[in-house]
């Protein structure tokens, strides 16, 4: 299990730039789909400076989730 954990944080690191570059596209050409101007800056402004801190928070809980997973009782 050990490797494949290893492989799960490996790539989860890798694509987390990846991850962010394409939702901050995806936010700029849908951005006339926001209802407010509110909810626009809250989108789009402050993803753009906090979206990589939020996908490390992410990560972060994958890996916990992962890891408790792997060692479960009932696991089939």
């Amino acid at each position: 299990m050990l490797v494949f954990f290893t492989l799960f944080v490996i790539i989860s690191l890798l694509l987390i730039p990846f991850a962010w570059v394409v939702s901050v596209v995806d936010k700029i050409k849908n951005r006339n789909s926001f209802k407010t101007p509110l909810e626009k800056a809250l989108s789009l402004w402050l993803f753009i400076p906090f979206g990589g801190v939020i996908l490390v928070g992410d990560f972060l809980a994958d890996i916990y989730y992962f890891w408790l997973n792997n060692f479960r009782d009932d696991l089939k």
